[in-house]
């Protein structure tokens, strides 16, 4: 079977093949040593969807060259991008456990060396510092983007 799937990669392009044929074909055959041990009716499924996958593959790999004006190259690469939220609240959760470490230092310390203290005035000074050095530093990177600096890396002087 591994070599019949071989055989159908000829239907993607040279440049394709060359870059991800031999990724495409481990991947094959790990993904079927997992079919063989379930049972027959999974295994058949299993075929295919390899050879729907290949096929519409093949087939859109085939429609992008013909469509594109000029070649260029693909990556594969994930779309997933984390919110811009995500840093704060990052931040935030740092904070909350830098807190609460202070809290049990203060805890652990006991009455002899100033321990049970309700203040947490330090804590929160030091996640304030750390909050506004994030948003300094955001800022610049927020800046630099909107200067197009970042243009520069994909100037051609060919074109």
């Amino acid at each position: 079977m591994v070599a019949a799937y071989r055989g159908l990669l000829r239907l993607y392009s040279p440049r394709y093949r060359s870059n991800f044929g031999d990724e495409m074909i481990t991947v094959f055959v790990q993904a079927r040593a997992d079919a063989v041990a379930q049972p027959r009716a999974n295994l058949v499924l299993f075929y295919f969807r390899e050879l729907k996958g290949l096929l519409l593959g093949a087939l859109r790999e085939r429609l992008w060259l013909e469509t594109t004006p000029m070649p260029r190259r693909r990556e594969m690469s994930s779309e997933f991008r984390f919110p811009r939220s995500t840093v704060v609240l990052m931040w935030l959760i740092l904070g909350g456990v830098l807190l609460a470490i202070h809290k049990a230092h203060s805890i652990a310390g006991g009455p002899a060396s100033g321990g049970y203290s309700l203040s947490v005035w330090p804590a929160l000074e030091m996640m304030a510092a750390i909050c506004f050095i994030t948003l300094v530093v955001w800022g610049i990177l927020f800046a630099a983007r909107h200067t197009r600096i970042h243009r520069l890396a994909k100037f051609d002087p060919k074109a």
